[in-house]
């Protein structure tokens, strides 16, 4: 996965990301293994394992959902060398935060994800 800057847009917060297949074999990214944290607040969510952490006040933020579904696009299966494009939208951290950390269940994190 490649992340790029996320963008705030009005009380949300945008991540953007590209999945990229580079294994030999068909990439099907939803729902294993994105779909994770099996919990009340993103259950369900195509990439419910991507969770915002506010470096500094560590603020945990789920995917944001509206009504019975969750703002998010879904990445097609992707062939050895394909990439797709995806989006979450989360409830946007104070507007002084210029950066945050995505942590994804048994997958890792990612720190220092800019905001623009």
């Amino acid at each position: 996965m490649d992340f790029h800057p996320f963008y705030r847009d009005g009380a949300y917060l945008v991540a953007s990301f590209d999945v990229v297949s580079d294994g030999a074999q068909r990439l099907i990214p939803v729902p294993a293994p994105f779909n994770g944290w099996d919990s009340a607040f993103s259950s369900g969510a195509d990439f419910g394992a991507f969770m915002l952490v506010d470096p500094a006040t560590k603020t945990r933020c789920h995917p944001l959902k509206m009504y019975t579904e969750f703002v998010e696009n879904w990445v097609p299966a992707l062939d050895h060398g394909m990439t797709g494009r995806g989006y979450i939208y989360y409830p946007a951290p104070a507007d002084n935060v210029s950066s945050v950390t995505l942590e994804a269940e048994n997958l890792g994190q990612v720190g220092n994800i800019l905001i623009t």
